[in-house]
């Protein structure tokens, strides 16, 4: 039966397919065990969503660097900002570390945040946290960085400046 139901369609159909399965069997496990779920009229959105994330990462190779600390050729304070998303809970998490300028850490944070299940959300929500962190610690002058291309450029998009 699915020999035939796939037959003629598109990478995109038999992907969305899959992805609005999973979400129903994810939702019917979610209300099994009494946890928040999206609504049935939210899983159409929702997986197309997924599905075109997906794919636009299939588009191109993604070429991981390694990632580690440098100390600025400025003295001031520097900030990195991190996300994850978890397996199966529906929920992300934040990081942020600040150094001094030798290379001391002197704040860090991880935190649970809300239900979100893009990851660029995710990164700007912990870019947010960094700033929001840097004002209560009176660092008035430093430089913020995240490892999420998107965020990163709309950030220095904005037209705003980023350096705290």
């Amino acid at each position: 039966m699915a020999l035939v139901l796939f037959k003629n369609g598109s990478d995109f159909r038999i992907a969305l397919f899959a992805m609005m399965v999973g979400c129903l069997w994810q939702r019917q496990n979610k209300l099994r065990e009494c946890q928040p779920s999206w609504q049935l009229h939210e899983i159409g959105d929702i997986a197309k969503e997924l599905v075109h994330e997906f794919m636009e990462e299939l588009r191109g190779p993604v070429q991981r660097r390694l990632v580690c600390w440098s100390p600025l050729l400025v003295a001031c304070y520097k900030g990195n900002f991190d996300a994850t998303l978890f397996d199966g809970s529906n929920c992300a998490g934040i990081r942020v570390v600040f150094w001094d300028p030798s290379g001391t850490v002197i704040a860090a944070l991880s935190k649970k945040i809300g239900s979100t299940h893009l990851i660029e959300m995710a990164e700007a929500l912990a870019a947010r946290r960094a700033v929001v962190l840097a004002n209560q610690l009176s660092l008035f002058d430093g430089i913020i960085e995240g490892d999420c291309l998107r965020v990163t450029q709309a950030l220095n998009c904005s037209g705003r400046r980023l350096c705290y």
